[in-house]
């Protein structure tokens, strides 16, 4: 499969077109596979479906890993694969092969090789800010699924969402999985400096929306079924406010939470974690672990961008913690809870990613950073560019 690195965050869809053939005899196979002859004539079959009754299908263990073999011949379809990833990508290119009338499936007769050029091949959904629901989800799965990509990125916490609902802590979604209002659609944006953002609020309350785990495990479910893999994410240290609005002990001002709801406007809020706390630790802990029960991505997410960092300064528990450790900046406290963190999913069995900001304060080796803002870290941690591993 043919995909830029860049594809792997943003899915662009193309048609590569032979000069030797013309456009319209050219089957729309997205991504192009690595290798594709179209050969005259068709195959044309009755069938309601797409399934190993279709085609006949062989083992290839020479295959690479997610790689298959297609021929349509207008004899009939073989399948070569060597393992069950490939055998369902070859069936994804059979379904954008095809035309359908009155029942009969028709498919070009093509000779076909092909495989990923990368085993990261991903797409991200912010539900933090806006709740699509889990029929809209399912269906992106699919989308994924018939352009071959492996891996959604869904990030499930944001300062305006908490969209999980985690036994034993009701108050996530009592007081983080809504908010009054919400930026209105066009209204201007005013910057007002670290971090923060204002603009007109529409004035209709948004929520409460939220996934319960019967939920996510169901989604887990579907997608895997579609060689998917869920990597979700949980951003702290910042983009906390709709937890802090559930918890106001976790941030380092607890008179400063006002409201009991998540943040309604742009931007960033400036209440995050508070690291010199250690129910914050014990809070994180308790969430990954759940994260851990319902997720079996090896790669956990969490976040760790665009941390304002003003209260820790002057945060009594943040100075206690910055003394304790040795820390002459503020900004130490995020690499401290970032490898305090890594370590715990590590016992899980897991291995921490997160944005760039994450490899800028001693990141653990074993993290990987994705860099969303043109750089690669410090070479703490291995960076990918674009979702492509750089280094």
């Amino acid at each position: 499969m043919k995909i830029s690195r860049f594809l792997m965050v943003s899915v662009l869809t193309a048609w590569v077109l032979s000069p030797a053939l013309s456009a319209a005899s050219i089957p729309a196979v997205v991504p192009a596979p690595q290798r594709m002859k179209v050969n005259g004539g068709a195959y044309s079959v009755k069938a309601k479906r797409i399934d190993g009754s279709l085609y006949s299908f062989r083992d290839d263990s020479s295959l690479p890993r997610e790689g298959y073999g297609l021929v349509v011949t207008e004899k009939g379809i073989a399948v070569t694969a060597a393992d069950a990833a490939g055998r369902f990508y070859a069936e994804q290119t059979l379904r954008q092969l095809l035309s359908e009338k009155d029942g009969t499936l028709t498919f070009p007769c093509v000779e076909i090789s092909d495989s990923p050029s990368f085993g990261w091949r991903g797409a991200l959904l912010d539900e933090g800010r806006h709740f699509f629901g889990k029929e809209t989800v399912k269906g992106m799965i699919d989308l994924m699924a018939y352009h071959k990509l492996n891996v959604f990125h869904w990030h499930l916490t944001e300062d305006q969402g908490w969209r999980m609902d985690i036994p034993g802590m009701p108050e996530l979604v009592q007081y983080g999985s809504w908010r009054r209002e919400s930026p209105k659609h066009g209204s201007k944006l005013q910057v007002l400096g670290n971090f923060r953002y204002r603009s007109e609020l529409n004035g209709q309350k948004y929520g409460p929306f939220y996934y319960t785990e019967a939920d996510l495990r169901e989604i887990v479910a579907y997608a895997a079924e579609r060689h998917v893999r869920i990597v979700p994410e949980v951003d702290i240290p910042g983009h906390m406010r709709s937890a802090i609005a559930a918890y106001p002990n976790l941030t380092c001002f607890p008179a400063n939470i006002t409201e009991r709801s998540a943040y309604s406007d742009w931007g960033i809020s400036t209440d995050v974690l508070c690291i010199g706390n250690d129910e914050t630790v014990a809070f994180l802990e308790k969430v990954f672990d759940f994260i851990c029960d319902v997720f079996p991505s090896e790669v956990i997410h969490i976040g760790g961008d665009e941390c304002p960092r003003v209260n820790w300064e002057k945060c009594p528990k943040c100075r206690a913690r910055m003394e304790k450790e040795g820390f002459a900046k503020a900004g130490q406290l995020q690499g401290w809870i970032t490898r305090r963190m890594a370590a715990h999913l590590a016992k899980r069995g897991r291995r921490i990613m997160g944005w760039d900001e994450i490899l800028a304060d001693d990141a653990p080796k074993s993290a990987i950073g994705q860099s969303w803002r043109t750089q690669k870290g410090n070479g703490a941690g291995t960076t990918l560019v674009g979702g492509a591993e750089a280094a």
